[in-house]
């Protein structure tokens, strides 16, 4: 997990940056999903090392949807005509953090309470 964070966390920073230096249409709503993304994978992080616990429920309701997010992204990918391989690395992360949250933070909360 802490791997994963360390890289969707500096990838997200970038992706707002860049969403606002190219001007995209949409560039303020995706920088505040990318900052969701940011603050969900700090949560996460806290809740698996046995923190913040009582975030557990809203956190595994993010990582539905980012992961959902995640691979709607790479699927759109995918089809689309110009294939951007940062975004196929990105969203793949995003699912793989989804995937995981639901594997350490029940583990994490198994262990704060014994």
């Amino acid at each position: 997990m802490m791997i994963l964070a360390l890289f969707l966390v500096p990838s997200m920073l970038w992706f707002a940056f860049m969403e606002m230096r190219l001007l995209h249409p949409d560039r303020f709503l995706r920088s505040i999903v990318a900052f969701g993304i940011i603050g969900h994978s700090i949560v996460t992080l806290q809740i698996a090392r046995g923190h913040l616990t009582s975030l557990k429920p809203v956190v595994l309701g993010g990582s539905v949807i980012i992961g959902l997010l995640g691979a709607f992204a790479f699927l759109k990918n995918l089809a689309a005509q110009d294939f951007e391989g940062y975004v196929a690395l990105i969203s793949a992360a995003l699912v793989l953090q989804t995937l995981m949250s639901f594997l350490a933070i029940p583990a994490a909360t198994q262990r704060a309470r014994g």
